[in-house]
């Protein structure tokens, strides 16, 4: 995880930001009653996709760093020696309570706070959102499948 902070943050900077601007964007059109363009739904698409692609990425180096601490715990010198204690967590103990330096929690706590802002900043404008991404579904699904029909 410590390799991809850096793009992770990168990432998530330039998404929110993209992101916040499509809200300002739509916003806006609702107040002055702007007629939704074609072009308006595409973009509210693709923003939220990558936002979709984005998120799952992170989520799976996070996954994957959780399997490799899994199959690489620390011994039981090392276990014994940060503090660990014989238990029934004795196994889970070794592999991720003491498998990850400060360094490393530190970064994996950074990753789940961005992931979570991501989250909460989507599910805060999901309501605005909702409606054009509806449209943009039904539109392509229908209206576009209908035209087609008649063009043959």
């Amino acid at each position: 995880m410590k390799y991809h902070r850096d793009k992770i943050r990168e990432n998530y900077n330039t998404f929110v930001s993209e992101f916040a601007s499509l809200l300002n964007d739509i916003r806006s059109a609702r107040e002055v009653n702007r007629e939704v363009t074609p072009e308006m739904l595409l973009k509210t698409f693709e923003v939220v996709l990558r936002g979709v692609k984005l998120l799952n990425q992170w989520n799976a180096q996070i996954i994957e760093q959780n399997a490799w601490k899994f199959a690489n715990p620390v011994t039981e010198e090392q276990f014994l020696a940060s503090g660990g204690k014989v238990s029934k967590s004795k196994e889970y103990e070794k592999a991720l309570k003491f498998n990850y330096s400060p360094e490393e929690m530190y970064v994996l706590v950074d990753a789940i706070g961005m992931i979570k802002g991501y989250f909460l900043f989507s599910f805060l404008s999901y309501f605005l959102i909702k409606f054009l991404l509806n449209f943009k579904i039904l539109n392509d699904k229908y209206i576009n499948k209908t035209k087609k029909d008649w063009v043959d």
